[in-house]
């Protein structure tokens, strides 16, 4: 294996009704990237009909209260490269670590609620 850690560090699964998506904070995530392109092509697949919610994980939030975790660089470019992405494909829920408390937000898109922006 050596250390290559970069390896299958995005993948997908359905699970009963959810497709759930886990992205990497910590690889590119610009339009050219592999992970972007791999991401566009999975939310294009998704059947809404078989697996109504779509959930994604990934490590750091993009948005939180700890201002100790306000503007990371593993926070700040894949919210820019993304967040589109995710409101365009209507994810229902965002699960993220990283801060190392609980907290829950309103449906939010480009930092501001929106009943249409994921959890």
């Amino acid at each position: 294996m050596g250390d290559d850690w970069s390896a299958n560090m995005w993948f997908s699964v359905d699970i009963g009704s959810a497709h759930i998506l886990h992205i990497s904070s910590y690889h590119d995530t610009q339009v050219t990237s592999e992970q972007y392109q791999w991401i566009l092509r999975d939310l294009k697949a998704v059947d809404r009909a078989k697996t109504p919610w779509l959930l994604v994980n990934m490590h750091a939030p993009w948005y939180n209260s700890n201002l100790a975790h306000q503007e990371e660089i593993e926070s700040l470019g894949p919210k820019h490269d993304l967040e589109h992405l995710l409101f365009r494909f209507g994810v229902n829920i965002v699960f993220a670590g990283h801060v190392h408390a609980y907290e829950r937000t309103h449906a939010v898109f480009d930092g501001c609620r929106d009943e249409c922006g994921p959890r």
